[in-house]
């Protein structure tokens, strides 16, 4: 009895334990219908972000339950790009069991786990792209996704971050085109090899990430700008703020301010009319005959519920100096109809050829350009000139070049020091290449080059200039005689360098052929506030080298001396303009003050071997007749040059000395004060022509003169430009407000012919080109834009900027010329 009584309350409590299971109305479902989803991720993450899972259980059919633990409900496993497991979870998860009912339809949240971008090393992931995997902890349900991550900027922390902003707003929007760097300021060559480098700039509504802005180079020379990438700032950046902040990933507290003042924002009209919608845009590169030509696309993409109220769009060529190279606006819907397109179908057209050739006829300027097109919105895409200018009348910046070969311990040290005002721009991966050539019993040869420079980059210089270095180890040099050392630079444009050392008995030595005797007396002559001295013979002539002036000997005017020289041929100071050799006086033989008694010579006892045929003369005297004639022509056609010379012959031929003050002197510098009164600022060959005094007789009444105070002279190229002294006329004004007399050229000169061509151009209301002028006339592009530039200072011509080209017309104060010069008058009637 008592064993069914117990039987009876077993079965009753199995009854109510099986009636609190809720399965008794729904089906049961596979487990693995269950489904699991990740929460949305941002697009990217930066160093120093967390990113956050939270996923959610979704159960799609009927109610269900399953097993879920507790500690973690789910893990995660993160893959970089070849599927290498960085980071997991795992290891977070202790062994627990709990039951879990889902009902139909229902969506479970999961606790929420934050990951800092650390590996399982415990160390910052690198810059990529990169898989996320999360895993119930249970049930074998997965999800996956991805996202980008930018780390923080390895780069070494002497490498600066630059940019150029450079203002492409038009009459209806504002816009910015920023351009970054990374710049290395340092002497020496920075190594980039496995180097994250990333650049982010945001403002209060945006922020962009300029990624991998080492763009795959592993170095960066001394001084060398690589440009990491460009941004469009419209105004959709600019809606509510003006100022921006830009830094290197990681290193937030060294960011810089950008701020858009007064300075730089441009006033422009809103305007709510409908413009044209552009996705995208491209180029194609084609040749025309033999100049190269580029073809810009634009791909169109229609709003049938938009009418098109605004057809134009504006065209940007920006170089990576920040300059604008090219602007233009362009009427779509005309290129759509010419192209038999609707502007309300797909299109990809061709809206703009830009011949790559300037107005002078010169490629346009190896390196980066970025192409923008506003329409809607703007776009932009990047393009690389990389043909260079070939054309030595092309090349934009020809820096100043030293090269310094030495021989120390047995090798061969050359020094390469370059000085720039302006970028230079790389153009060849190898910019300096060194040939040596030893000559001896058994000839050797050697040759190194100094590459890893980056082609497109420039460099900007700091005010010691680049210098680069080359060793070369050498064989045993005692019984060479010469060494030919041949270097090669290549920038914009490529220049070649001999320099010959000899040696004697493994010692650097002296050309013998550059060592001689030379004779004749000493002459003092001021050029550019520097003293040069000549010495001179009947057949000869040298400059001392400036920097021997300082020595314990030192020559003397009118003394007469015998000398051991050595010629310097690589002098480049301010004396050596003369052209004639540069010496260094090594021994004096023999010298003699002007006041002492020479011994006359006698030539009754004279040797028939000693004397000279009057052929012989004749030979020296054409010589050097001709070496002097050279002489005269340079120093002629440059005035600062010419009237220091003149003054110096007007010693040497003793007119200095025999001209006595007289009436007419005084009369003839009254003349020149004068006219410089009337024209001040007038030029030596000017005042010659106005005044139709000879070189001699002016320049001893301009020397005069400027002894007495009572003018003073200033250099302006190759002409020397006089002013009187007076109170509002003074040495060390600024250049710009001393005043310019007006030019009034010759209608038979070369700029008068350009003034009639552009007037008869101008009537026609037609403004030629600088080629178009220089075929006209049938000279050459350089000697017309050389004309042109003259005639533009003195306020003759003036440049406008019309498409693409740069055309010329004249001022109101050449037409007046033309119109009231009697000169030009004749010449037209």
């Amino acid at each position: 009895m008592a064993e069914s009584r117990r039987l009876l309350i077993a079965t009753l409590a199995g009854l109510v334990i099986f009636s609190l299971i809720p399965h008794s109305n729904a089906e049961t479902v596979e487990p693995t219908e269950i489904e699991i989803h990740l929460n949305a991720l941002e697009d990217y993450y930066l160093s120093g972000d967390e990113i956050t899972f939270s996923p959610n259980l979704y159960n799609p059919s009927d109610t269900i339950q399953i097993d879920n633990n507790p500690s973690c409900d789910y893990t995660f496993d993160v893959y970089d790009i070849n599927n290498l497991n960085i980071y997991s979870s795992s290891d977070n998860c202790r062994n627990q069991v709990q039951s879990l009912q889902l009902h139909s339809g229902e969506q479970l949240n999961l606790m929420a786990h934050t990951w800092n971008f650390l590996d399982n090393s415990g160390l910052e992931i690198a810059s990529g792209t990169y898989q996320v995997t999360i895993t119930h902890s249970i049930l074998e349900i997965s999800d996956t996704t991805a996202f980008n991550y930018f780390a923080a900027s390895t780069i070494p922390n002497d490498l600066e971050l630059r940019y150029n902003l450079v203002d492409i707003s038009s009459d209806s929007s504002r816009a910015y085109l920023l351009q970054t760097f990374i710049h290395n300021p340092s002497e020496e060559k920075a190594d980039l090899l496995n180097l994250d480098c990333n650049i982010v700039l945001e403002n209060s509504l945006y922020r962009h990430v300029f990624s991998n802005c080492l763009r795959g180079f592993e170095f960066l020379q001394p001084f060398e700008n690589l440009n990491s990438g460009n941004i469009v700032i419209d105004d959709q950046w600019l809606e509510l703020s003006d100022t921006f902040s830009i830094y290197l990933a990681g290193q937030i507290d060294n960011k810089r301010i950008i701020e858009l003042n007064s300075a730089t924002a441009s006033s422009h009209e809103e305007s709510d009319r409908s413009k044209i919608n552009l996705a995208n845009i491209g180029y194609r590169t084609s040749e025309i005959g033999a100049n190269p030509r580029l073809s810009i696309t634009a791909e169109y993409e229609p709003n049938s519920n938009e009418e098109i109220e605004d057809c134009q769009i504006n065209l940007f060529v920006v170089s990576d100096l920040g300059e604008i190279t090219l602007t233009e606006s362009i009427d779509f819907c005309i290129i759509a109809e010419q192209s038999k397109q609707e502007v309300n179908s797909n299109s990809d057209l061709e809206i703009y050829n830009w011949d790559l050739t300037k107005d002078d006829g010169c490629l346009v300027d190896f390196g980066r350009y970025t192409i923008i097109v506003e329409g809607k919105d703007y776009h932009s895409t990047e393009y690389f000139q990389n043909l260079p200018n070939d054309s030595a009348m092309c090349i934009r910046n020809n820096p100043n070049i030293n090269l310094v070969n030495e021989i120390a311990d047995g090798s061969l040290y050359t020094t390469l020091t370059i000085d720039s005002e302006s970028t230079i721009r790389v153009v060849a991966e190898c910019m300096f290449a060194i040939d040596v050539a030893i000559m001896s019993d058994a000839d050797y040869n050697f040759n190194t080059e100094y590459c890893d420079f980056n082609s497109g980059n420039f460099l900007t210089l700091s005010s010691d200039g680049l210098k680069l270095q080359k060793r070369i180890q050498l064989p045993d040099l005692a019984d060479s005689e010469t060494i030919l050392v041949t270097s090669k630079i290549s920038f914009e444009q490529t220049s070649a360098y001999s320099d010959t050392i000899y040696i004697n008995s493994g010692q650097v030595g002296i050309n013998p052929n550059l060592i001689y005797t030379v004779n004749g007396v000493w002459s003092s002559i001021d050029l550019d506030s520097q003293q040069c001295w000549m010495i001179s013979a009947p057949n000869s002539a040298y400059i001392l080298q400036e920097n021997r002036l300082e020595s314990i000997w030192s020559p003397k005017q009118d003394w007469y001396g015998e000398y051991s020289v050595t010629e310097q041929q690589a002098d480049d100071g301010v004396c050596s303009q003369f052209g004639l050799p540069v010496v260094t006086v090594n021994n004096v033989y023999m010298e003699a003050s002007p006041f002492e008694d020479i011994e006359p010579v006698t030539t009754s006892n004279q040797d028939d071997s000693e004397s000279i045929s009057i052929a012989e003369v004749g030979v020296i005297g054409v010589a050097s007749s001709s070496i002097l004639l050279g002489l005269l022509i340079f120093v002629s056609n440059t005035e600062s040059l010419r009237i220091p010379v003149t003054s110096a012959g007007l010693w040497m031929l003793a007119l200095v000395g025999k001209t006595h003050e007289t009436s007419d002197g005084r009369f003839q510098r009254g003349r020149l004060i004068g006219y410089l009164t009337a024209n001040p600022g007038c030029h030596f060959r000017a005042l010659m022509a106005a005044l139709k005094m000879s070189n001699g007789q002016i320049t001893h009444h301009l020397r005069l003169l400027e002894t007495q105070e009572l003018i003073w002279r200033i250099n302006d190229g190759r002409f020397v430009r006089y002013y009187p002294l007076n109170n509002s006329l003074y040495p060390g004004m600024n250049p710009d407000d001393l005043p310019v007399p007006p030019l009034s050229p010759d209608p038979r000169s070369l700029q008068g012919k350009i003034l009639t061509i552009l007037d008869d151009e101008h009537q026609l209301g037609e403004f030629p080109t600088q080629a178009e002028l220089a075929k006209k006339l049938e000279k050459s592009q350089q000697l017309i834009s050389h004309h042109l530039r003259t005639l533009q200072k003195y306020g003759l011509v003036e440049k406008r900027k019309m498409g693409i080209k740069n055309r010329y017309k004249l001022t109101k104060e050449a037409l007046f010329l033309l119109e009231t010069d009697i000169e030009y008058l004749k010449v037209r009637d």
